[in-house]
């Protein structure tokens, strides 16, 4: 066995999940196939294209991006809501409702990929357990209300369908441009009535136009904990503004044994290839949370808590 495949098959996501690693030993590899409905973890189905690297990911292992995700599982409450900026087929939002959010917001801009996560979430309004927490918008976030161009990559984005971007492009004949209409984190956070839990971000280079619309909401404190990506740490002029704002950043990766606080980021860039980061304003929450060794969500027994909790909590609520 070479390092890449030692490597692999080391991972958290088979390592807790040994009946995924037997099925990946003794297949001989996974086909790319198309799309297929496949089941996350926390019993909740999901529609990829297992053709591109996400939706293969995902089909494989039931997991991507392992220490955002297992960051939702610890952080989000059972009264939180959640917004899912940058939601593509709504793994993101999928992983938000099993963590226990009361309500999650998703916004997808691409119409291909919004078609998918809106199939998903009607899927997953079928079960009592989850009908009604999620709303899904059409829209992409920006620093104004009205309409923007997205950038669609011609020959990069049936390989990859995370990669549409705001961000204005200067060849314009390697990429397919779609009007979209675009929404503010401030407009959307008056809108739902009261703070925000958790927010997820992944646009591709456009945070810090997103963050530029959402000056009020940040000011305020209205959004606890914001998960994001980027590669600069604490030098980034996103997680510059953020910190301008009280938030306190940390850099975030995974291993073995549980998820890996790269400490609070004072200065300096994250460590190659590390490129999840946290910005909380409830740093001490945040630490707290974080500290337990192993994961919570690849946990059978804090799954089923989990579930039980949240519908539990729910059945109050109503």
């Amino acid at each position: 066995m070479n390092a890449w495949t030692m490597k692999t098959f080391t991972r958290p996501e088979y390592i807790y999940q040994p009946n995924r690693l037997v099925r990946r030993v003794f297949s001989k590899g996974r086909n790319r196939r198309g799309e297929e409905i496949v089941e996350l973890p926390w019993k909740l189905s999901l529609e990829v294209d297992s053709s591109e690297i996400i939706g293969w990911s995902i089909a494989c292992t039931g997991i991507f991006e392992m220490p955002v995700v297992e960051a939702m599982f610890r952080l989000v409450d059972g009264s939180d809501t959640v917004l899912d900026v940058g939601a593509n087929i709504g793994y993101m939002t999928a992983v938000a409702l099993s963590a226990g959010a009361n309500n999650v917001i998703s916004f997808e801009p691409h119409p291909v990929l919004f078609g998918r996560l809106l199939r998903n979430v009607q899927r997953w309004d079928k079960e009592p357990r989850f009908a009604g927490r999620v709303n899904v918008r059409n829209e992409a976030i920006d620093s104004e209300k009205g309409h923007a161009t997205l950038f669609v990559r011609k020959d990069y984005f049936a390989g990859n369908q995370g990669i549409a971007t705001l961000e204005a492009r200067m060849d314009k004949t390697a990429y397919d441009e779609i009007e979209v209409t675009t929404a503010t984190l401030d407009s959307v956070i008056n809108g739902a009535g009261g703070p925000v839990g958790m927010l997820k971000i992944d646009i591709e280079g456009h945070e810090f136009q997103a963050f530029k619309g959402a000056s009020d909401s940040l000011r305020k404190g209205l959004i606890r904990d914001i998960i994001y990506e980027c590669l600069e740490g604490a030098d980034s002029e996103v997680s510059k503004l953020l910190a301008s704002y009280g938030y306190s950043i940390f850099g975030l990766r995974s291993s073995l044994t549980g998820p890996v606080l790269l400490g609070a980021m004072d200065g300096g860039r994250l460590p190659l290839g590390e490129h999840n980061l946290v910005a909380t304003c409830e740093p001490d929450r945040f630490r707290k949370r974080m500290s337990p060794r192993g994961y919570k969500c690849l946990s059978r027994a804090a799954r089923s808590s989990d579930l039980r909790e949240s519908q539990d909590s729910h059945s109050k609520l109503r």
